[in-house]
């Protein structure tokens, strides 16, 4: 009886160390290697709120403090502000007055708010005024930026691009003088006379002014032109410009849309994309 008693103790103290072994090998096989640590939970008390951050995705801009956003190619929210308004109005003509404001804090854009052209003897001219214009319904857009000709014309020749500086913090404000009523006008195309039977009521304007930031890829020179200097830009950036745009009333104003082929440019080609 005791020998049984005896071969029975040690077999539950055989099975009580295999079970310890078998701990202790699970322990072992993870190769001592440190696990990574989970993140806090926010809030426990474990950590302060902000040590742990998540881990940053490329291209994105993170705004650590009021001081520093907006640094990036593509910051998030608002980077620029454009503010129109109709300063001034004639029986033959309207004012109207812009202020394009560049609102990062580290860096410069350009504004392509200055629009050459050729005249007559294909010299290059400048109305620091002039903006082209495109009827929309019952809306005109008032387009002050870069234009690039429509896919089914070939243009040999183009106008230099040329733009003003603005700094952060800064801005832009000039006046757009159109005569009355509205005619449509595009760079790539004649000027057309209007027929006093065909003007349309018009009950908003739709300005629209290009910009881009300025980097590395960006470059600037100057441009004399006459007696007047400009800011002339090359490189090769994207999109062409970014388009900035404000809504205004146009009481009692009549536009002649244009007589015969004619391109009015999407916001997509305005941007390049096309």
């Amino acid at each position: 009886m005791y020998k049984s008693r005896a071969i029975t103790a040690i077999l539950a103290l055989a099975i009580l160390f295999s079970v310890i072994g078998f701990f202790v090998f699970s322990k072992m096989s993870t190769g001592g290697k440190a696990q990574a640590p989970e993140a806090p939970a926010i809030g426990s008390g474990s950590m302060p709120l902000d040590a742990w951050q998540a881990p940053k995705p490329k291209n994105t801009a993170v705004i650590n403090n009021p001081k520093t956003t907006m640094e990036t190619i593509s910051p998030p929210g608002r980077r620029v502000e454009l503010k129109a308004t109709v300063s001034e109005r004639t029986s033959d003509e309207i004012v109207l007055k812009y202020a394009m404001k560049n609102l990062s804090v580290n860096k410069r854009i350009f504004v392509f708010d200055q629009l050459l052209s050729f005249g007559e003897n294909g010299e290059l001219s400048f109305e620091d005024w002039s903006a082209y214009v495109f009827q929309s319904g019952s809306t005109a857009r008032v387009v002050k930026g870069i234009l690039t000709p429509p896919m089914f014309m070939q243009v040999s020749r183009r106008t230099p691009i040329v733009a003003t500086a603005v700094d952060p913090g800064k801005e832009s404000v000039g006046e757009i003088r159109l005569r009355l009523p509205l005619t449509e006008n595009n760079q790539y195309f004649p000027k057309r006379s209007c027929d006093s039977k065909t003007p349309q009521d018009i009950s908003k304007f739709l300005v629209q002014v290009g910009w881009t930031y300025e980097e590395e890829w960006v470059s600037a020179s100057p441009l004399k032109i006459g007696d007047k200097d400009f800011l002339s830009i090359s490189g090769e950036w994207f999109p062409l410009q970014n388009v900035e745009e404000v809504e205004i009333d146009a009481e009692g104003v009549t536009l002649c849309p244009y007589e015969g082929k004619f391109h009015r440019p999407t916001w997509e080609e305005l941007e390049g994309d096309q």
